[in-house]
């Protein structure tokens, strides 16, 4: 699935964004096209879009 995450959907080339779109990255089982599954894929949702084809990971920061 494509993965949520909690990143502001910005230009890079843009510091301080506070936009209410986040950031989705990767491909999904649903995607026909094989260049839509690169992990640098990435594309912009609400924060609360539900789909099958959209997950979440959890981290940790490696400062503990």
């Amino acid at each position: 699935v494509r993965e949520f995450t909690s990143s502001p959907f910005c230009s890079y080339t843009r510091r301080g964004c506070d936009s209410p779109s986040r950031v989705v990255r990767g491909g999904a089982w649903t995607d026909t096209d094989p260049d839509a599954l690169r992990v640098t894929i990435r594309a912009k949702t609400s924060p609360d879009t539900r789909s099958p084809a959209i997950g979440f990971r959890c981290a940790r920061d490696a400062l503990y």
